[in-house]
């Protein structure tokens, strides 16, 4: 049916790890409050990580949201992002 399932949002609010484990997901979508915050605190770019590698442990895809700078882009590349959404030139094919 080409049906896909993704986890928006993860990093904030009600998302948990627990839907990783309950669920067949596509693809995480890490909160852009996160990307923001990648050029301003260290922390940021841990969970951001954290995330792109349970991502690639799991087989699934992780989507960036927004990408606004190509400080932010190179940063999400660098930590294993696979996708990055934003207003960003450059995120765009």
């Amino acid at each position: 049916m080409g049906v896909r399932v993704v986890l928006d949002d993860f990093g904030i609010g009600y998302s948990s790890l627990a839907y990783l484990h309950s669920f067949a997901f596509d693809k995480i979508k890490i909160d852009r409050s996160l990307v923001s915050h990648l050029t301003l605190n260290k922390n940021a770019a841990a969970i951001l990580h954290a995330i792109a590698t349970l991502g690639r442990n799991l087989d699934i895809e992780t989507t960036a949201e927004g990408v606004e700078t190509e400080v932010q882009l190179d940063a999400v590349k660098a930590l294993g992002c696979t996708e990055m959404q934003g207003t960003c030139s450059a995120t765009r094919g």
